[in-house]
């Protein structure tokens, strides 16, 4: 999963910065990376795909700022939602350890989530055909986000994530106080 999402769109990246800087002058370019909200909300059973998607999205950050303007280089991480794609067909899950089962297991409640988008019962009725066309328009922006939702299943997701890190923040930021060394 690392070797697919991540090493192979890394090399890619990589490949399209550097023509973009050094052979597409001056006009630069459009590097548009499909991630997915697990590269910013890890979720139960999804853990290695999460990983694979945080570190996208991490290197397409710092790439995107690490973008001398000159260059022209404008850098967008695609977060799309639940679409109806093949997902049915190309997902594979491996059974569920004993110890995760139960109804109340985290790991169970998305499974079984996973498995109503599978049947379609999920909510992917949005089609990928629009989605490419929103991306397309994306692609034509003079000054493109670097994060780029799609979705609403995908918006209810990432702002559940940061309602949590503005909690976090605000109610432990006290606890950064006083970490100085001692004075001698």
């Amino acid at each position: 999963m690392m070797e697919t999402n991540f090493w192979g769109a890394a090399h890619v990246s990589l490949e399209a910065v550097r023509f973009f800087r050094d052979e597409n002058k001056p006009q630069g370019g459009r590097l548009i990376q499909i991630s997915a909200s697990a590269g910013f909300v890890g979720l139960p059973i999804l853990g290695f795909n999460a990983a694979s998607k945080h570190a996208l999205d991490g290197l397409t950050e710092a790439l995107h700022k690490e973008m001398v303007p000159a260059w022209n280089i404008k850098i967008t991480v695609v977060w799309p939602g639940v679409f109806k794609t093949a997902l049915e067909t190309n997902a594979e899950f491996l059974p569920q350890p004993p110890a995760y089962a139960g109804d109340t297991s985290p790991t169970s409640i998305m499974r079984k989530m996973l498995d109503q988008i599978k049947s379609d019962d999920g909510g992917r009725k949005k089609s990928p055909a629009k989605a490419a066309q929103r991306i397309f328009d994306l692609s034509q922006l003079p000054d493109p986000p670097l994060h780029f939702p799609l979705g609403h299943d995908c918006i209810h997701t990432l702002k559940g994530q940061i309602a949590q890190l503005t909690k976090a923040v605000e109610e432990y930021a006290s606890w950064c106080d006083g970490l100085e060394f001692d004075a001698e």
